[in-house]
C-alpha cells in the first residue's frame, strides 16, 4: 500500500476508532477509572487511545510522509507529533501530551 494511500486510510479509521475506545463505554465519564475503563486500560498495555492513536499515524512513516499527508511545516518530529497531537486528542491537555509521546515513540521506534 502507498504511503499516500495508508495515510488516507487511517484517517478514516481513527476517527471512530478514537469514538469507540476513547470514552470509555460503559455510560461512565471520560475522567472515569472505574473498572471499565481501567480494563481498557490494562489490556492496551496501559496506553491511553490518544497515545495509540498518535502512534499508529506515525509508526511505520518516515517524519516526511507524515508531514506530507498532514501539510506540516517544518518537517520536525516536534512539529509533526503536534499536528497529530492536534488531530487525534479530544482536545484535552493529558490527551495532546498522550498523542504527541505515541507518535514521537513510532518515530523513535522506526530508527
Amino acid at each position: 500500500m502507498r504511503p499516500t494511500t495508508r495515510i488516507l486510510a487511517l484517517l478514516v479509521t481513527l476517527p471512530a476508532a478514537l469514538l469507540l475506545a476513547g470514552c470509555g463505554g460503559g455510560g461512565s465519564s471520560a475522567g472515569d477509572t472505574g473498572p471499565s475503563s481501567a480494563g481498557a486500560s490494562a489490556a492496551s498495555g496501559g496506553k491511553s487511545g490518544a497515545y495509540q492513536g498518535g502512534f499508529v499515524i506515525c509508526s511505520g512513516s518516515t517524519i516526511e510522509e507524515v508531514a506530507a499527508g498532514y501539510g506540516v511545516s517544518p518537517v520536525t518530529a516536534d512539529a509533526v507529533s503536534d499536528s497529530i497531537a492536534e488531530a487525534v486528542s479530544g482536545g484535552t491537555p493529558r490527551e495532546a501530551a498522550d498523542a504527541k509521546q505515541g507518535c514521537l515513540d513510532a518515530f523513535e521506534q522506526s530508527k
